[in-house]
């Protein structure tokens, strides 16, 4: 299974964004976001992981279907 990740930059104190990292090379997308947010710059990146996800799902006579997924993070 693919980790998920949750990034939550904050700039000065300030919220800045969030970047979700959902690829097979979750690990170095981390490492590649966390060196262009460096915190001697004035950012701070808190870092979740995915540890659950709600579903949707729908079942029908052609059997269940995925509707949606949300991940859940900690």
């Amino acid at each position: 299974m693919v980790k998920h990740y949750r990034l939550i930059v904050s700039y000065n104190a300030r919220a800045w964004c969030h970047i979700d990292i959902n690829v097979p090379w979750t690990d170095e997308a981390l490492e590649d976001i966390q060196n262009r947010f460096p915190s001697d710059a004035g950012y701070h990146i808190e870092v979740l992981v995915a540890t659950d996800e709600h579903r949707i799902v729908e079942y029908t006579s052609q059997g269940p279907r995925l509707l949606m997924s949300k991940p859940i993070f900690c």
